[in-house]
């Protein structure tokens, strides 16, 4: 997400439109395929990032059938597993790992 959409979200208290969402989902897509090669974090980072995300004040738990979403950038628990992706909180609670 880039910080002029994150600063907009948050001076407006909006959350991000379809079309953002749509943009968000792509850009950690395409990563996840280009950099990571489909590859996966290891359990123990899922597990910690998975945590940070829960105590978040900007996940909705009861999202996605109570799987829950960001209400920042719209993704899912999905992009936890990606090694390529980051929070979208500025600073991000957590960052890209290295494979």
């Amino acid at each position: 997400m880039s910080l002029a959409l994150h600063i907009n979200i948050m001076e407006n208290n909006k959350e991000p439109s379809l079309v953002d969402k749509a943009k968000s989902l792509t850009t950690a897509a395409v990563n996840w395929a280009t950099q990571d090669g489909f590859s996966k974090v290891s359990d123990e980072v899922f597990q910690t990032r998975k945590n940070i995300c829960l105590a978040c004040p900007n996940w909705d738990a009861a999202a996605f059938n109570n799987t829950g979403r960001c209400k920042l950038c719209g993704c899912s628990i999905m992009k936890l597993y990606m090694p390529s992706s980051r929070c979208p909180d500025n600073p991000p609670r957590w960052d890209i790992v290295k494979t």
